[in-house]
């Protein structure tokens, strides 16, 4: 018996031992291949499955607002492909599911998805059914370009993978940097930028510089989110109403109402049949403004070209589009609720509630503690009922006071800006909310047409987009500012959880206990009307010529102005203002190594600068269905700032001018309620604390009387000689090179 025991131990211990010595020689192998040999190569992609992916716009992607993430995948092969498709951040280790796709033997499918990835350094997109990788590819989101705010974006959506070319875009851009900071991009004059060629620069003072951006019709989202950091979007003579399916028309055509614009040759009637379907906002008739067929829709508009693209007999049209879109405002309807928000914040429900577990907690530390240690002479007995009792019932309040914290309603505080436009009304709000003890809780808001999506950013004093208003007390409010100062915040695109309801749209908001939220909704509504503004202008005739001249740092115009307004809303309006602003050119000289906010440049270094002067001229108060009409003489434009101190609305906040030259007006006011958007009590687990709605209409150029557009064009034009005259004067008193 003891030989046989020896001998099982023996091949015990040999075993042990060979095993050891298997595992020692196999990592003695792994570590003789080292990293990066045959071990870590990736797999190949399933035979026969290609997958193209796009992350933002031919190469710039903007984090810090909603991301398109687009898949174009092909099957050549003759099996069903079933599987996720997966996003990894491989640093911070984020993963998105994207959901479940389906691919047919030789079939080709679009997948596109809007996604929040703030915060995300890189992205790796993965097509797995979990046992089995497909594809894997990384997806760039830190590019080197970005989404400037001295620029206007265009984008080309063609299949056919052509981009715009840019005539003379090179060849001017050249020209305007051998002038003293004639361009509004050349390299040496405005803080050391290099040309890009691919950007079309026009004349100072007559736009933004524009980059076209080449797309095809599968990277379009089924969501406008994305589409707020560009300006406009190209069409060829070719496109067809099939090349998008319904979501993407829909988004595109809220996206135009939301301030976008959309070029489209005349000859695609079909097209602009679909469009006019997809805007929820009414369509107007053309009306011709500079060369182009001009038809408004809320805040954007759709402009028909003749001519062809890619004719090199025709090589105005190009330049016609280029200069029309360097021209489009970047200020709309989401750069004004970026501009307001609550004067306070009401948390009466979320203070209640801890309250309420501070009593709870107070008590059974008073009654289990201090109580128990006055129980030190009593016998066991007793102190282990009274103990029994006091944890016996402080599990019953805990119970209680969990059911109480589980159905207690929120806080909630929003805010609203509705903008009058071309063929209806569009209505975007943002909304905020604190949670009172519960966790998982949703919003839901009433409104024609209504979206909601909620907002990645968590913190209600950090906005996201172009202003936040802590910042506004110091006057800091545009230094501060990031990128995207057009759009939305960055969000991931949710479904309505109320399909049966058309006019109600509700979302779930995952939330911390007392932490908070921040929503955006929008609302149209073609049927209502809004407000109506007649604006006239008479020039002084007894002035002379120059109607327009400086007066230390205003800018004052001679002429008689007459503003009449009809409210069409069923709110009144108070704190009513028309702010009209221009602007003028100045030679400013920084010796301390700075062209202005931060810009580098050599010391002594002259330059020409834009300043933009605003006039308010303050309106009675309008009630509904009525009307007002003012006048005022001599209109100062004030080019200091104008405004300090918590910038709580958008009438202490001016609009900027579509462009550094340009020349607008805006009608500002407060309303007395919301005209479209409402909060759904029943559907939403937060009660509202307080509100503020506001209304803008902005008058377009074409809306501006003819008298006062010829005027200060001829007073830029003047203005903008005799700053190249004064800077070539200073550049020969102190000896700089003159180009």
């Amino acid at each position: 018996m003891l030989l046989n025991l020896r001998k099982e131990m023996s091949r015990t211990l040999l075993a042990l031992v060979a095993v050891f010595w298997l595992g020692l020689g196999g990592n003695v192998i792994a570590i003789a291949q080292g990293p990066g040999r045959d071990t870590d190569k990736p797999k190949p992609d399933f035979p026969g499955l290609d997958i193209q992916v796009q992350a933002g716009w031919d190469g710039r992607v903007e984090v810090n607002a909603p991301v398109p993430i687009s898949f174009l995948l092909s099957n050549q092969s003759e099996q069903v492909l079933e599987g996720q498709l997966i996003l990894t951040d491989p640093f911070t280790k984020k993963e998105i599911n994207l959901g479940d796709v389906f691919i047919g033997p030789a079939s080709v499918k679009r997948f596109s998805s809007v996604q929040a990835l703030e915060g995300w350094s890189d992205c790796v997109a993965t097509y797995t059914d979990g046992d089995e990788v497909f594809w894997t590819r990384p997806v760039p989101l830190i590019t080197g370009k970005d989404f400037s705010e001295d620029v206007n974006f265009l984008l080309f959506v063609d299949d056919g993978g052509r981009a715009l070319q840019l005539p003379g875009a090179e060849t001017q851009a050249a020209e305007e940097s051998t002038r003293p900071n004639a361009g509004q991009t050349a390299p040496a004059m405005s803080g050391g930028i290099a040309i890009d060629p691919s950007r079309y620069i026009p004349k100072r003072g007559r736009g933004r510089a524009v980059q076209p951006l080449s797309v095809k019709t599968w990277q379009i989202p089924q969501h406008p989110g994305p589409l707020t950091v560009t300006q406009g979007i190209l069409f060829s003579e070719s496109a067809k109403p099939d090349m998008l399916n319904e979501q993407q028309w829909d988004a595109i055509g809220r996206w135009m109402c939301l301030g976008g614009t959309v070029f489209l040759h005349d000859s695609s009637k079909e097209v602009l049949d679909r469009l006019k379907k997809a805007a929820p906002l009414a369509v107007q008739p053309p009306v011709p403004w500079e060369e182009l067929s001009l038809h408004r829709c809320g805040g954007g508009s759709i402009r028909e070209y003749s001519g062809k693209l890619f004719s090199a007999d025709d090589p105005t049209t190009m330049e016609t589009l280029l200069t029309a879109a360097g021209k489009l405002s970047r200020t709309n309807i989401l750069w004004a609720l970026d501009a307001t928000s609550m004067d306070t914040w009401s948390s009466s429900n979320a203070d209640k509630t801890r309250m309420m577990v501070i009593v709870v907690f107070a008590i059974y530390m008073l009654f289990s503690g201090v109580i128990t240690l006055l129980l030190f002479r009593t016998n066991r007995r007793r102190v282990a009922i009274y103990i029994s009792s006091v944890v016996l019932i402080s599990c019953i309040a805990a119970a209680i006071l969990g059911g109480v914290l589980r159905t207690s309603r929120g806080d909630l505080l929003w805010h609203s800006v509705t903008q009058s436009g071309s063929g209806g009304v569009t209505q975007v709000a943002e909304i905020d909310v604190q949670s009172a003890g519960g966790r998982n809780t949703g919003i839901a808001v009433h409104g024609k047409q209504a979206d909601l999506q909620l907002l990645e950013n968590t913190n209600r004093f950090s906005r996201g987009r172009k202003y936040d208003p802590n910042y506004g007390y110091y006057g800091y409010g545009s230094l501060y500012s990031p990128s995207n100062a057009s759009g939305y915040s960055a969000f991931t695109a949710q479904p309505n959880l109320l399909v049966d309801s058309p006019d109600a749209f509700r979302i779930r908001v995952p939330i911390t206990p007392w932490g908070f939220r921040q929503s955006t909704a929008t609302a149209y509504d073609q049927n209502l009307r809004g407000l109506e503004v007649k604006l006239s202008y008479q020039p002084d005739s007894s002035a002379g010529e120059q109607m327009i001249y400086p007066t230390g740092t205003s800018v004052i115009a001679r002429g008689s102005w007459n503003v009449e307004v009809t409210n069409h809303l069923p709110c009144d309006l108070t704190d009513c203002r028309l702010v009209l602003f221009s602007c003028r050119a100045e030679v400013a000289v920084d010796s301390s190594g700075n062209l202005g906010y931060g810009r580098p440049a050599p010391a002594t270094t002259p330059t020409i600068r834009l300043v933009q002067g605003n006039a308010n001229v303050q309106t009675e108060n309008l009630p509904a269905s009525a009307s007002k009409s003012s006048s005022v003489q001599n209109i100062e434009f004030q080019v200091t700032p104008t405004s300090y101190g918590y910038r709580t609305n958008v009438a202490n906040t001016p609009p900027d001018a579509a462009y550094k030259g340009s020349t607008g007006a805006w009608f500002m006011g407060r309303a007395s309620k919301s005209p479209l958007l409402s909060i759904d009590d029943r559907e939403s687990d937060f009660e509202p604390l307080g509100e503020a709605h506001y209304i803008i209409h902005v008058i377009y150029p074409e809306e501006l009387p003819r008298e006062w557009i010829e005027q200060h064009q001829k007073w830029m034009d003047l203005q903008l000689e005799g700053a190249d005259q004064q800077l070539l004067q200073f550049k020969q008193s102190t000896d700089l090179p003159q180009n």
